[in-house]
């Protein structure tokens, strides 16, 4: 289910826009771009708990999805980059296979990439039922063990990630 998420998900946008566990949490009521952005960064925040991700940039989008990357969250680590992703969707979106949760607004991916082969593989993948990783979550992340490297499809919006996240400036700490 998580390789068709991702392939559902990378095939939405790049035929859009080709260039460019649960637990509850609280639901505000009618956050604003800002104040979602800044709690969907705290929820985020999965690989570094005492780094949150707080700076989602927003990469590709569409009159039906959004798909936005946390320039927070790129970490190298040997020759791979590491960086969480971002999918908010206008409607919400069904989730087959599981009747407790059965649509969502938003999911968080992380990838690891491979700059030198520019490829990329999943690792985590959380949905939410509300936008911008906000609401009800499930973590299907257990579903990704052994995901291969892969080549993104030229001028998709997984492109356009691989090659935003390799050439990004890492700030020295």
């Amino acid at each position: 289910m998580k390789k068709l998420m991702l392939a559902i998900g990378l095939i939405a946008a790049a035929s859009a826009v080709t260039a460019t566990a649960a637990t509850k949490e609280s639901k505000p009521a009618k956050p604003t771009a800002a104040t979602a952005v800044a709690s969907a960064s705290a929820a985020a925040s999965q690989a570094a708990p005492s780094e949150p991700a707080r700076d989602w940039r927003v990469i590709n989008s569409d009159k039906n999805a959004e798909m936005s990357l946390d320039a927070a969250s790129i970490r190298e680590i040997g020759k791979m980059r590491e960086v969480w992703a971002m999918w908010n969707f206008k409607t919400a979106r069904e989730n087959k296979g599981d009747p407790t949760f059965p649509a969502l607004k938003s999911y968080q991916d992380m990838y690891v990439l491979n700059c030198e082969d520019k490829t990329m593989r999943l690792t985590r993948e959380i949905i939410y039922a509300e936008n911008f990783g906000m609401g009800d979550k499930r973590d299907h992340s257990d579903a990704l063990t052994n995901m291969a490297y892969e080549k993104p499809v030229p001028d998709s919006v997984a492109e356009t990630m691989v090659n935003q996240v390799c050439a990004y400036k890492i700030p020295k700490k």
